[in-house]
């Protein structure tokens, strides 16, 4: 018997040589019953024309879902806090028109204004720009005085805080308007001559200086972006008595728009407060819940919109 130590010992081949030809054939597909399966052919997934589409569908919509609840808020805003701010208004210059001065400022009392036919009673103030015309009719500050001798033109909001000119615009020839002007008991009784409507270059002629005691009432006639306007030409039936003297004298009104500066304090106020609500919503993404988030960031979201709303005066005509 041959002892186990003089036995040959068989060499069996590292184990990556045994592999190293099955994985040549695996690349180079030889082999029985062995098909190419190279690293560079796996098969790459399908995706479907829906598949694709979904994302951007799905970010296309919460844009436009966006964009219609800012809509919303901003004629919700129109409706409800926009003829609350009118009202207020008008009850602080009802009581500034009955206190004395001898002098006109912006956005003070100058006279108030009645339409019988249309149920209208509101107080004029001095000035035409965005915040005066918030709380109603404004007179153009280089027209004649209500009242007085010349052409005095009042401007006012056809839909927006309150709509206080929404209906002159179905005013008829002969129909009365009465003003009383500020400092004064008298009441000067305008009878409607012409309501005209069209672009502003066919308008405009009415707002020339003329020598007779007339009243011109301007707004806007069409949607928010017209350049459309309604003016309304009334003549006095009667010379005007004593009334307040104006430091110069009246001009023709040139232009209908006193637009406030591109960059105010409402577009700085709303780009803080929505800055400021994107910002922590960035932050506290990964360490807060949606819910608690949204509560958080409500209120600089609210005041953002609400500075937003107040400036799109800058951006409208001011008599929309």
């Amino acid at each position: 018997m041959t002892s186990d130590a003089n036995r040959p010992l068989l060499i069996l081949p590292e184990r990556s040589e045994i592999e190293r030809p099955h994985a040549e054939q695996l690349v180079s597909g030889v082999g029985p019953n062995i098909r190419s399966v190279g690293p560079l052919n796996h098969p790459r997934p399908q995706r479907n024309l829906r598949e694709e589409l979904s994302p951007r569908i799905s970010k296309f919509l919460r844009i436009v879902g966006l964009a219609a609840i800012v809509l919303l808020v901003v004629f919700g805003l129109d409706a409800f806090v926009g003829s609350r701010m009118h009202q207020s208004r008008q009850g602080q210059l009802a009581a500034d028109f009955i206190t004395p001065r001898n002098f006109q400022e912006t956005d003070r009392a100058i006279a108030v204004l009645q339409i019988p036919s249309l149920g209208f009673n509101e107080t004029v103030a001095e000035g035409t720009g965005p915040a005066t015309l918030r709380g109603g009719p404004g007179h153009v500050p280089n027209s004649a005085i209500p009242g007085a001798s010349g052409n005095a033109v009042i401007f006012g909001h056809l839909n927006r805080f309150g709509g206080p000119f929404s209906k002159v615009a179905t005013l008829k020839e002969g129909e009365l308007i009465y003003v009383q002007p500020k400092g004064t008991s008298e009441v000067v009784t305008y009878v409607v001559t012409k309501v005209t409507s069209g672009a502003e270059g066919k308008i405009l002629p009415a707002l020339t200086l003329t020598d007779d005691t007339k009243l011109s009432l301007v707004t806007t006639s069409g949607g928010v972006l017209s350049k459309k306007r309604t003016v309304v030409e009334a003549i006095a039936d009667a010379p005007a008595g004593r009334l307040p003297k104006r430091s110069s004298d009246p001009t023709s009104v040139t232009s209908f728009e006193v637009l406030s500066p591109l960059i105010n304090v409402w577009h700085l106020g709303a780009f803080a407060w929505l800055a400021l609500a994107l910002t922590v919503n960035s932050v506290t993404r990964r360490t807060y819940p949606k819910l608690t988030r949204v509560l958080v960031i409500s209120p600089a979201v609210a005041l953002g919109l609400l500075f937003l709303w107040l400036a799109f005066d800058s951006w409208f005509p001011s008599t929309v």
